[in-house]
Protein backbone atom coordinates (compact mmCIF):
# COMPACT_ATOMS: atom_id res chain seq x y z
CA UNK A 1 0.00 0.00 0.00
CA UNK A 2 3.09 2.29 0.93
CA UNK A 3 4.03 2.20 -2.72
CA UNK A 4 0.82 2.62 -4.08
CA UNK A 5 0.20 5.80 -2.47
CA UNK A 6 3.69 7.37 -2.78
CA UNK A 7 4.06 6.02 -6.79
CA UNK A 8 2.44 9.01 -8.30
CA UNK A 9 3.96 11.47 -6.15
CA UNK A 10 7.29 9.96 -7.01
CA UNK A 11 6.79 10.22 -10.97
CA UNK A 12 5.47 13.62 -10.49
CA UNK A 13 8.97 14.53 -8.79
CA UNK A 14 11.15 12.57 -11.57
CA UNK A 15 9.10 13.95 -14.64
CA UNK A 16 9.77 17.47 -13.28
CA UNK A 17 13.09 16.99 -12.42
CA UNK A 18 13.92 15.94 -16.22
CA UNK A 19 11.98 18.38 -17.82
CA UNK A 20 14.11 20.82 -15.74
CA UNK A 21 17.43 18.85 -16.94
CA UNK A 22 15.94 19.28 -20.15
CA UNK A 23 14.49 16.05 -21.38
CA UNK A 24 11.04 15.09 -21.82
CA UNK A 25 9.21 13.48 -19.07
CA UNK A 26 7.89 9.86 -20.07
CA UNK A 27 11.32 8.72 -19.51
CA UNK A 28 10.56 8.48 -16.41
CA UNK A 29 9.08 5.26 -17.09
CA UNK A 30 12.41 4.08 -18.29
CA UNK A 31 13.17 3.14 -14.12
CA UNK A 32 10.84 0.08 -14.94
CA UNK A 33 13.52 -1.72 -16.69
CA UNK A 34 14.88 -3.90 -14.77
CA UNK A 35 18.63 -2.82 -13.66
CA UNK A 36 19.25 -0.71 -15.97
CA UNK A 37 16.40 1.82 -16.19
CA UNK A 38 17.37 2.95 -12.48
CA UNK A 39 20.78 4.11 -13.66
CA UNK A 40 19.61 5.64 -16.73
CA UNK A 41 16.80 7.74 -14.97
CA UNK A 42 19.71 8.32 -12.07
CA UNK A 43 21.93 9.96 -14.37
CA UNK A 44 19.34 11.73 -16.52
CA UNK A 45 18.36 13.33 -13.57
CA UNK A 46 21.92 14.22 -12.40
CA UNK A 47 22.09 16.61 -15.29
CA UNK A 48 22.33 19.94 -14.78
CA UNK A 49 19.49 22.35 -15.38
CA UNK A 50 19.00 23.64 -18.71
CA UNK A 51 15.54 25.85 -19.47
CA UNK A 52 16.62 26.54 -23.12
CA UNK A 53 16.43 22.92 -23.93
CA UNK A 54 13.05 21.81 -23.03
CA UNK A 55 10.58 25.12 -23.83
CA UNK A 56 7.54 24.42 -22.39
CA UNK A 57 4.35 24.05 -24.64
CA UNK A 58 2.68 27.07 -22.37
CA UNK A 59 5.30 29.47 -22.90
CA UNK A 60 4.79 29.76 -26.92
CA UNK A 61 1.99 32.14 -27.94
CA UNK A 62 0.45 29.80 -30.56
CA UNK A 63 -0.55 27.13 -28.18
CA UNK A 64 -2.70 29.55 -26.45
CA UNK A 65 -4.50 30.91 -29.78
CA UNK A 66 -7.40 28.08 -30.55
CA UNK A 67 -7.40 29.12 -33.99
CA UNK A 68 -3.61 28.27 -34.49
CA UNK A 69 -3.23 25.33 -31.99
CA UNK A 70 -5.79 22.56 -33.99
CA UNK A 71 -5.72 18.72 -32.74
CA UNK A 72 -2.49 18.08 -31.44
CA UNK A 73 -3.41 18.16 -27.71
CA UNK A 74 -6.30 16.67 -28.08
CA UNK A 75 -4.29 13.81 -29.18
CA UNK A 76 -1.66 14.12 -26.27
CA UNK A 77 -4.42 13.86 -23.73
CA UNK A 78 -5.91 10.73 -25.14
CA UNK A 79 -2.06 9.52 -25.61
CA UNK A 80 -1.66 10.12 -21.99
CA UNK A 81 -4.99 8.60 -20.10
CA UNK A 82 -5.02 5.66 -22.72
CA UNK A 83 -1.08 4.87 -21.27
CA UNK A 84 -2.31 5.01 -17.17
CA UNK A 85 -5.44 2.90 -18.15
CA UNK A 86 -2.99 0.03 -19.87
CA UNK A 87 -0.65 0.76 -16.61
CA UNK A 88 -3.49 0.66 -14.28
CA UNK A 89 -4.68 -2.64 -16.60
CA UNK A 90 -1.73 -4.41 -16.22
CA UNK A 91 -1.18 -3.68 -12.30
CA UNK A 92 -4.54 -5.37 -11.81
CA UNK A 93 -3.91 -8.05 -13.75
CA UNK A 94 -0.62 -8.80 -12.32
CA UNK A 95 -2.10 -8.22 -8.59
CA UNK A 96 -4.92 -10.56 -9.76
CA UNK A 97 -2.38 -13.13 -10.86
CA UNK A 98 -0.19 -13.35 -7.85
CA UNK A 99 -3.15 -13.69 -5.98
CA UNK A 100 -4.41 -17.04 -7.71
CA UNK A 101 -0.25 -18.32 -7.67
CA UNK A 102 -0.72 -17.83 -4.06
CA UNK A 103 -3.77 -19.68 -3.88
CA UNK A 104 -2.90 -22.50 -5.72
CA UNK A 105 0.60 -22.43 -3.51
CA UNK A 106 -2.12 -22.26 -0.29
CA UNK A 107 -4.13 -25.92 -1.08
CA UNK A 108 -2.97 -29.07 -0.90
CA UNK A 109 -3.30 -29.71 -4.70
CA UNK A 110 -2.80 -27.20 -6.70
CA UNK A 111 -6.27 -26.26 -7.88
CA UNK A 112 -6.44 -26.19 -11.97
CA UNK A 113 -9.19 -22.95 -11.38
CA UNK A 114 -6.42 -21.18 -9.57
CA UNK A 115 -3.48 -22.29 -12.17
CA UNK A 116 -6.02 -21.12 -15.05
CA UNK A 117 -6.40 -18.26 -13.48
CA UNK A 118 -2.57 -17.22 -12.62
CA UNK A 119 -1.86 -17.76 -16.53
CA UNK A 120 -4.73 -16.13 -18.07
CA UNK A 121 -3.95 -12.79 -15.84
CA UNK A 122 -0.56 -13.12 -16.25
CA UNK A 123 -0.90 -13.27 -19.99
CA UNK A 124 -3.34 -10.26 -20.01
CA UNK A 125 -1.15 -8.27 -17.46
CA UNK A 126 2.31 -8.95 -20.35
CA UNK A 127 -0.29 -7.90 -23.51
CA UNK A 128 -1.39 -4.62 -21.52
CA UNK A 129 2.51 -3.78 -20.43
CA UNK A 130 3.56 -4.39 -24.34
CA UNK A 131 1.03 -2.32 -25.59
CA UNK A 132 1.81 0.51 -23.07
CA UNK A 133 5.44 -0.19 -23.77
CA UNK A 134 5.04 -0.03 -28.01
CA UNK A 135 2.55 3.03 -27.18
CA UNK A 136 4.97 4.83 -25.05
CA UNK A 137 8.14 4.30 -26.95
CA UNK A 138 6.19 5.70 -30.08
CA UNK A 139 5.25 8.78 -28.40
CA UNK A 140 8.26 9.35 -27.00
CA UNK A 141 9.76 9.00 -30.68
CA UNK A 142 7.00 11.27 -31.76
CA UNK A 143 7.94 14.14 -29.25
CA UNK A 144 11.85 13.60 -29.63
CA UNK A 145 10.97 14.01 -33.73
CA UNK A 146 8.70 17.45 -32.94
CA UNK A 147 10.62 19.09 -30.56
CA UNK A 148 14.60 18.28 -31.84
CA UNK A 149 13.81 17.95 -35.98
CA UNK A 150 16.85 19.79 -36.43
CA UNK A 151 15.92 22.72 -37.95
CA UNK A 152 18.20 25.67 -36.79
CA UNK A 153 14.98 28.08 -37.99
Amino acid sequence: MFYAVIFFPALSLVWRRLHDAGYAGPWAFVVFIPLVGALTVLALAAQPSSPERMKSAWEDQDVLDPEKRGTTPLLRVFVVILQITLLIATTICFIAGFNNVYLAEQSAGASLHNVQGAWNYMSAAATFGGVFAVIWLASLICSYRANYSGNDD
